[in-house]
């Protein structure tokens, strides 16, 4: 056997895994969270009531940062405070921002694409909104896009500076109008969660093991290769986001926010953090619509999108957030086939709410 050069015996990577408050992520998720509230059914109370109260203008001006800017948002690294992170978002280079937009939707082009738009700059993409439309709409799905909010997001990617004053300005106001005393009232309860599952030795965990002990909910198929190149995870509990786990990719590094719990079994928590979780899981069970979806799917075993809204009569979107909620929250299994996302029902999660409940008021 020949002998073996020391530079080709590589170690197995190793990802970090934590849990972590991580106010930036928090904060953020929050935030970009309030503008999907017409998409995502479940969110948390405060969310419903701030996207009641605030003004039309400011609304636009929300969605415009947090979706058609999104990836302008994102941090690379974490940040010891939301202001911390607004400071550090004034102060960095305007082109950069833009680029890391404009980058971000390159990684849906094919590879020859993205060489493109690499060597030749992005004059072809911005030279106009209809060729900004354009490109945005040979990545994604004519349903992701909201026209309207994409072309004002095009006249600030033109403008870079103009860009980073208006994602400043508008991140500063949220926090000072809305989210800074909801932050201290709710960071109590993502402290104990937090605690609580620094007591769990995550090491000796699988990746997809500690997703699931963390989170709740199994990882999709996907999940793996969505991660592989990232050297730590952080899993952060946050709570307005209801049942859904996003993602947020950073230097070297993902944050995964969930809704703050404790581990199941773990019977010392605080009333609000119990009361936390068990309101995700009522709260999709509190709706018609929802209650009959789990109903023909108990009667006539797995069924796909298409079969459900042929059986109920209701829109392909209405549908679609229904689904989503209830298989966020674990009451569904989702599972792609030819016919595209069918579902089956889940028992088990069932049994886990009717004892959570009865453990609340025990």
């Amino acid at each position: 056997m020949p002998k073996l050069e020391a530079e080709l015996v590589m170690a197995p990577k190793t990802t970090v895994l934590q849990v972590a408050v991580e106010p930036a992520i928090n904060v953020l998720n929050s935030l970009v969270l309030l503008s999907q509230v017409d998409k995502f059914s479940g969110l948390g109370e405060w969310i419903n009531t701030i996207a009641v109260e605030m003004e039309a203008s400011n609304w636009e001006r929300h969605r415009v940062v947090t979706e058609g800017l999104y990836f302008a948002l994102v941090p690379q690294r974490s940040h010891a405070s939301f202001e911390a992170f607004i400071d550090s978002l004034a102060e960095s280079d305007p082109v950069m921002l833009r680029d890391k937009v404009l980058n971000s939707y390159l990684c849906k082009a094919p590879s020859e694409d993205y060489e493109l738009y690499r060597a030749n700059g992005w004059e072809s993409v911005l030279r106009s909104e209809d060729a900004y439309i354009e490109f945005m709409y040979e990545r994604f799905e004519h349903d992701q896009i909201d026209e309207s909010i994409e072309r004002a997001a095009y006249n600030y990617l033109v403008d870079p500076p103009a860009m980073r004053d208006l994602i400043a300005t508008h991140l500063r106001f949220m926090w000072q109008e809305y989210m800074a005393e909801e932050w201290k009232r709710v960071l109590p309860t993502i402290n104990e969660s937090v605690a609580a599952f620094q007591k769990t030795d995550l090491s000796t965990m699988s990746l997809v093991r500690a997703t699931q002990f963390i989170t709740g909910r199994e990882p999709d198929e996907k999940f793996e290769e969505s991660v592989r190149d990232a050297e730590k995870i952080v899993f952060v509990p946050n709570t307005h986001g209801g049942p859904y786990v996003l993602k947020y990719h950073g230097d070297g590094i993902i944050w995964m926010t969930f809704g703050a719990r404790v581990p199941e079994g773990m019977q010392f928590a605080s009333p609000d953090l119990k009361r936390s979780d068990l309101l995700v899981r009522l709260t999709a069970l509190a709706d018609e619509t929802r209650l009959r979806i789990l109903a023909i799917i108990r009667e006539q075993g797995e069924m796909c999108s298409q079969e459900i809204i042929d059986e109920l009569g209701i829109s392909q979107s209405s549908i679609s957030r229904h689904l989503r909620q209830l298989t966020a929250t674990g009451y569904l299994v989702e599972r792609r086939k030819e016919a595209g996302k069918c579902y089956q029902l889940n028992t088990e999660r069932i049994g886990e709410t009717l004892q959570a409940l009865d453990g609340f008021f025990d």
